[in-house]
């Protein structure tokens, strides 16, 4: 209050106090928007590399098609909602007479007007992107959730994948078995030669390595074997065997693999 204020509510009193509101609300408005900006360009940063949500829910093929869409809406409306904050924060330009006050009222008026419309409409697809945001953010913990929640169903029959991975002169043949969990896995290598008998080839099996182990907590088995050059081995068969049972019957099921080492 200026020194010259008597503490009285006449015209002169409501007159300065317009003026005083005149004054202040260009630069109330631009810390309203600059507000807003701040608050659209954190939520920008829930997208960014390193930001929450890609840090919480890591890559994007861990993402639900839906919460995608929802971040995708999210995005754009706040960046509509940054481009009309910056329309809001723009100078309105008005032409008025400079003598005549209540033109220059209506012009400021005018000017304002547009200002506020389009911060109010920066606000409202503000509150629509955020919307959309939290709405991406449940949906994805949903559907991580119902992940984290499906039934593994039980493995009904043992899967066997070997291969020949050659480094320098050594050889190796890698073996993986996927089986029920903590089961016993017997496995084998044979070495397979061919040999003439009689005037018959006849396949020969020479049991090169063999043992019982048992499958991991997922129900998987990892094994590798090394060849040298001086065992001198063409053909090779892995075998691994699987207890299965059916009704009340338990039997062994051998899975057999041939492959060629080239030695």
């Amino acid at each position: 209050m200026s020194i010259s204020d008597q503490n009285k509510t006449d015209a002169n009193f409501w007159c300065n106090f317009s003026a005083e509101q005149v004054y202040n609300s260009s630069e109330r408005r631009a810390k309203s928007v600059e507000a807003l900006k701040a608050v659209i360009v954190w939520a920008f940063a829930l997208f960014s590399v390193g930001g929450f949500v890609v840090t919480l829910f890591g890559s994007l093929k861990d993402y639900s098609v839906y919460g995608l869409i929802c971040f995708g809406i999210a995005f754009f409306m706040l960046t509509l909602s940054y481009h009309l904050a910056g329309k809001a924060q723009y100078p309105v330009m008005k032409n008025y007479v400079q003598d005549d006050p209540s033109e220059i009222a209506d012009a400021f008026n005018e000017a304002v007007e547009k200002q506020t419309g389009a911060f109010k409409r920066a606000a409202a697809t503000t509150a629509v992107g955020f919307f959309f945001l939290a709405l991406g953010i449940l949906i994805q913990f949903g559907s991580v959730k119902k992940e984290q929640a499906q039934i593994v169903q039980p493995v009904t029959v043992a899967i066997v994948k070997t291969g020949v991975e050659k480094r320098s002169d050594s050889i190796f043949v890698p073996v993986t078995v996927q089986w029920k969990k903590n089961a016993p896995i017997y496995l084998s290598y044979v070495k397979l030669e061919a040999l003439k008998e009689n005037g018959a080839i006849q396949q020969k099996e020479t049991p090169i390595y063999s043992q019982i182990f048992y499958a991991d907590s997922l129900g998987r088995l990892f094994h590798s074997h090394l060849f040298l050059p001086k065992d001198s081995i063409k053909n090779l068969v892995v075998k691994a065997g699987v207890l299965q049972q059916n009704a009340d019957t338990l039997y062994e099921r051998i899975i057999s693999i041939k492959i060629s080492l080239g030695q």
